[in-house]
């Protein structure tokens, strides 16, 4: 497929009314994507939904901005949306949503906490042996793989059209002993 019908198929597939559900809803609203586990603490907690897949995709409900009113406009360039809450619940959408849409199975973990480094996919427990984890949590285009960086898995990014970058944290960066490779896909939101 080439990627000018794959941008036309996510395109097609976008849905403006789910994003904004998905950044202006409280946590509780992704009860419907998967299985809340609550853990210890105070208001910790992480949902989890076993899709039958060997991928898991990754996003955090948690977000730093007070406004997460949501705006979708089109613009001369395409879509535009306006939200303090896409990161990560652009991420939220695109697990939770937008990959169903296009075909794509994943098992899905939602967490919480990503924003003060202490993010809930440390408390993931699970025996299911994954080939991939994916997360969509990068301002920009590139992807960051954290400990998980290796040469052929940078040519790969490379291949792919995107380019390797640098980053300090995200909820992948702690589900190293899941023992696969996890790699951290920017979704081009600036300025959030």
């Amino acid at each position: 497929m080439s990627k000018k019908s794959l941008k036309k198929r996510v395109e097609d597939q976008f849905d403006p009314v789910a994003l904004k559900s998905c950044c202006e809803e409280p946590s509780s609203y992704f009860a419907k994507y998967a299985d809340r586990q609550d853990l210890p603490g105070k208001d910790r907690f992480l949902y989890f939904r076993d899709n039958g897949s060997d991928i898991l995709a990754v996003a955090h409900l948690d977000y730093v901005h007070h406004n997460a009113d949501c705006n979708v406009m089109d613009t001369s360039a395409g879509k535009l949306v306006l939200s303090g809450a896409l990161d990560d619940r652009l991420g939220a959408y695109i697990v939770c949503e937008l990959l169903p849409r296009l075909g794509v199975n994943v098992d899905i973990l939602l967490t919480t906490d990503e924003e003060t480094c202490g993010s809930t996919a440390d408390d993931f427990e699970t025996e299911k042996q994954y080939n991939w984890i994916i997360e969509f949590d990068r301002g920009g285009t590139d992807v960051v793989m954290y400990q998980f960086e290796t040469g052929d898995y940078a040519a790969l990014v490379k291949q792919s059209g995107s380019y390797v970058g640098n980053g300090s944290y995200s909820d992948i960066a702690v589900l190293d002993f899941l023992g696969v490779a996890a790699f951290n896909w920017g979704v081009g939101y600036q300025d959030y």
